[in-house]
């Protein structure tokens, strides 16, 4: 979602989020209460190091469309995202901007070096429990049978033996990382939720702080495969509702010069932008077109992560 001036064109808010223009800011709110709340939450103990790279965070608001919001000052640009789909057109070295200026950004995240265990542990609860939470979900929403047939066809038995395979490649991957850190991370940080404006990033939608004092801390890869989901998939495509031309790759060797200039496991990287996707699906249930990219974008980066 982008916060933007009302004439300038931004990507749509979910439905359970609504933004209300009051001219130099918007109000976010949402039916979905711990969600916003954490957002504020991360805004109001956010470091000053990393300030700059946010809207200006205007406090809490009961005067939105849902009672829990909070104010954001406006930026008067569109999102990354409607470059990438070709809804705007990106000049030559947009994109190469934009990671320039993200490196600048993710070097400018705290980090803290810990324990492979608590590197093991933070894994197993951001994205392997996250997925088995979202696979959980897909029952109670009636849509598992539309992606049974998909990863059928891709030579699994079910959706939960995919993430049988992914969950165990995922494990040993992770393991091998020689210098375990977490960082102070967006946790969102898709391309929908950048914008760039007078050659500076602004970062919007922040995954949220919890009630956890370390829950903003996340394994940096979590990060990366947002973006990678974004620059190498065709997720912009499948939130716009739009036909991707194979979704070709863009940026690709700046995102991957990107990974080496911050020690990322590329094949890490993958294999958890290929959680990120099936992690989408039960979200989007009643878009039951969206439903199929995802699962078949999570089956994409799954064989590009077994080809690294």
């Amino acid at each position: 979602m982008t916060y933007s001036s009302f004439n300038i064109r931004r990507t749509p808010t979910r439905d359970h989020n609504d933004l209300k223009d009051c001219g130099e800011y918007f109000i976010k709110s949402s039916s979905d209460i711990a969600k916003i709340e954490a957002e504020a939450r991360f805004y109001e103990e956010l470091p000053t190091s990393l300030t700059r790279y946010f809207p200006k965070y205007l406090g809490r608001s009961e005067q939105g469309r849902w009672p829990s919001g909070y104010m954001i000052h406006k930026i008067p640009a569109s999102d990354s995202s409607l470059f990438r789909v070709g809804l705007i057109e990106a000049d030559a070295n947009y994109f190469e901007n934009l990671i320039q200026l993200l490196q600048e950004f993710l070097s400018a995240e705290p980090k803290k070096n810990v324990t492979l265990d608590d590197w093991m542990s933070h894994i197993e609860t951001s994205v392997i429990g996250r997925d088995l939470g979202r696979h959980k979900l897909l029952h109670e929403k009636s849509v598992l049978g539309r992606l049974e047939k998909i990863y059928l066809q891709a030579g699994w038995n079910s959706a939960e033996a995919f993430l049988g395979d992914l969950h165990a490649r995922i494990r040993t991957q992770a393991r091998l990382v020689t210098t375990p850190q977490l960082w102070l991370s967006h946790g969102d940080l898709c391309l929908s939720n950048i914008i760039i404006h007078n050659s500076k990033l602004f970062l919007i939608d922040p995954r949220g702080l919890a009630t956890e004092p370390n829950d903003s801390y996340l394994v940096p890869h979590y990060d990366f495969a947002k973006l990678s989901q974004c620059l190498l998939g065709n997720y912009d495509f499948i939130n716009h509702e739009l036909k991707s031309p194979l979704a070709v790759p863009i940026a690709e060797v700046s995102f991957a010069r990107l990974l080496s200039d911050f020690n990322i496991d590329h094949k890490l990287v993958a294999l958890i932008e290929s959680s990120h996707f099936f992690a989408m699906t039960p979200i989007h249930a009643n878009h039951p077109d969206k439903i199929t990219a995802f699962a078949e974008s999570s089956i994409k980066a799954f064989n590009r992560a077994v080809r690294l």
